[in-house]
């Protein structure tokens, strides 16, 4: 199985850490990292956030798309960053996850399995992108974070949410074709996860989402704009806005984000 990894932080402390902590973290927890691959535990879709001051949401309001600054949720605590790994199943994963140096650090990590079915469509899509153009190097790399209502999925019929589903997998293939898709993962129900933190030395482990909010997260795609109101120009036409998903539109952390691409990305089968 597979599961995503959600990592958690108050953005606030780790701002004012010193460069050169932060710089031990990092080693920490690329270090990490590194064994669980050595292991065999496959890990992809990595991807470092930039604080959530650099953020926009889009979501729909009033029968029109609203364009906000700053992050989906105003909590103590936002979403910093996101990868996979591969386990046997949830206890394995809440046992490996366990391990991780950046829970003594503050960090709390939710995790969830993924929706096993999207994973495959997601691969069908990627097996289009020969004929697509290549991604723009000069462009820059958004996270794009949509939180859903999950009851809200009762409130359509079977038919509209099939129909819905076909929308939003043209869109997704409109994004292959024009060469802005770079990966993406969608999550199974909040329900689902498991939350770890460090409490007196001791790692936790809660049952349930991070945060006990209406909205949750539901996947995290990973594509590539020329700049901000091109992302927020296509991100405005997702149809699924019209059904309650809301989208934090964030750039990846480059910095990161090249270090996981050059020291562990060649790792990943």
């Amino acid at each position: 199985m597979r599961f995503a990894l959600l990592g958690c932080n108050v953005e606030q402390n780790w701002m004012v850490m010193p460069k050169s902590d932060l710089e031990a973290i990092s080693d920490q927890c690329f270090g990490y990292v590194s064994a669980l691959l050595q292991d065999g535990h496959v890990i992809d879709n990595a991807v470092t956030l930039q604080p959530t001051c650099t953020a926009k949401t889009v979501c729909w309001q009033n029968g029109s798309v609203v364009v906000i600054d700053g992050p989906f949720a105003e909590t103590k605590e936002q979403l910093g960053g996101v990868f996979v790994l591969e386990a046997r199943d949830m206890d394995h994963a809440v046992e490996l996850t366990s391990k991780h140096p950046g829970l003594h650090h503050g960090a709390a990590i939710e995790i969830r399995p993924v929706n096993e079915e999207s994973r495959f469509e997601t691969a069908t899509i990627n097996a289009r992108r020969p004929g697509a153009p290549a991604v723009n190097p000069q462009a820059t790399r958004f996270a794009t974070i949509g939180y859903l209502d999950e009851s809200n999925r009762h409130a359509v019929s079977k038919d509209e949410f099939d129909a819905l589903l076909a929308q939003c997998k043209e869109f997704d293939n409109a994004r292959v074709q024009n060469g802005q898709w770079l990966s993406g993962v969608e999550l199974q129900s909040a329900q689902s996860a498991r939350t770890l933190r460090v409490r007196a030395g001791k790692v936790i482990v809660t049952d349930g989402p991070f945060a006990e909010t209406k909205e949750h997260l539901a996947g995290v795609v990973v594509q590539a704009f020329k700049e901000w109101n091109d992302a927020v120009a296509c991100l405005s036409s997702h149809p699924a806005l019209p059904f309650g998903l809301a989208i934090e539109i964030r750039p990846i952390h480059v910095e990161a984000t090249k270090r996981w691409e050059t020291q562990l990305s060649p790792q990943v089968r």
